[in-house]
């Protein structure tokens, strides 16, 4: 037989863990029934792992958690509210300065006037009257002329005497 590889261990250990889909744990439970060193393995892995499961971790005193907690910096914890502030502005202030070169470097866009025709368009330069009637689009109404206009009170009178 060949040496088991560290790949093999690894295998194996995984194996253990329920951690190989179908092909490989295939794979690692025909290594183990032919090799033995490899089911000596998985059986020191399997003895190690249920003993671990079985042990209990030892009560850590509370002077030494007390002295651990003193010479952590104390701003552990807080430092990613920092950062995520710091972020945060720095994404504010690149978002203002692309609108502030979009408003710059994009001319405006000509908004067609109310009831005009489609090609009458007003920039924002013009001032209103301009841009509604300019003096040869719509027609004046026309002046009374003396002809048609009623007489005043003193014309008629001085025809008269």
């Amino acid at each position: 037989m060949t040496p088991l590889t560290p790949r093999d261990a690894e295998r194996i250990s995984a194996w253990l863990d329920g951690e190989l889909d179908a092909g490989e744990a295939a794979w690692v439970e025909r290594l183990i029934a032919r090799d033995p060193d490899a089911r000596a393995l998985a059986d020191d892995l399997r003895a190690l792992g249920e003993a671990l499961r079985r042990e209990r971790l030892p009560e850590v005193p509370a002077d030494l958690r007390a002295a651990i907690a003193a010479r952590l910096p104390r701003t552990a914890g807080r430092g990613w509210r920092r950062a995520l502030l710091v972020h945060a502005a720095g994404t504010a202030a690149a978002a203002l300065l692309v609108g502030l070169a979009l408003w710059q470097l994009v001319p405006p866009t000509p908004v067609p006037e109310p009831g005009g025709r489609p090609e009458t368009v007003r920039q924002q330069s013009e001032t209103p009257a301009e841009a509604i009637a300019p003096e040869d689009e719509f027609p004046r109404p026309k002046e009374k002329s003396a002809d048609t206009a009623a007489p005043s009170a003193p014309a008629a009178d001085a025809k008269q005497a």
